[in-house]
């Protein structure tokens, strides 16, 4: 019986260092399948915050264009507003120059008219007439028409058109 009960201990050790090396397999097993889910998780928890960072970066750059367009924009209004006031004021200045030229104009208009009549009056005080012109008698008062014979023979034609438009 001897030779039996060691073929059955040795059976029997068999059996349970087969049933051992299985626990120790599906043990390591068990440990590397969640070893894997693990690993798995991670990654899936890094995918995730990789995308979730890549949208965040696409936000600001989408951003940074978007804010990029609008100071492009906001300039162009500036540059154009300021060629705008500059322009505005060549305008006001070129007026206030002609206002002045005008203003001149008028004064020298009326000198030469205040020395017409003066003329015209010294020609009614002569009672002969000048050559060429036909000089009525005209009260000191009436229109700076009824003078312009009269300064156009005294001054000329050329003189007047240099008087009136500045030419010297």
């Amino acid at each position: 019986m001897s030779a039996d009960a060691l073929y059955l201990a040795r059976q029997l050790a068999s059996t349970v260092q087969d049933q051992l090396q299985k626990q120790r397999d599906d043990a390591r097993d068990r440990e590397q399948r969640a070893m894997d889910r693990e690993l798995h998780q991670q990654q899936v928890a890094q995918d995730r915050e990789q995308r979730a960072m890549d949208l965040e970066f696409e936000r600001e750059r989408r951003a940074d264009v978007r804010d990029s367009r609008l100071f492009d924009h906001f300039r162009d209004y500036l540059d154009t507003t300021r060629s705008d006031l500059k322009d505005a004021s060549l305008v006001r200045e070129r007026a206030a120059g002609l206002e002045l030229q005008l203003k001149h104009s008028e004064e020298r208009a009326a000198a030469v008219a205040a020395a017409a009549v003066e003329r015209s009056n010294v020609a009614h005080d002569d009672t002969q007439p000048i050559s060429g012109t036909s000089i009525q008698t005209t009260h000191p008062n009436h229109s700076i028409v009824d003078a312009l014979p009269v300064v156009s023979h005294v001054f000329g034609a050329s003189t007047l058109k240099s008087f009136f438009f500045n030419e010297k």
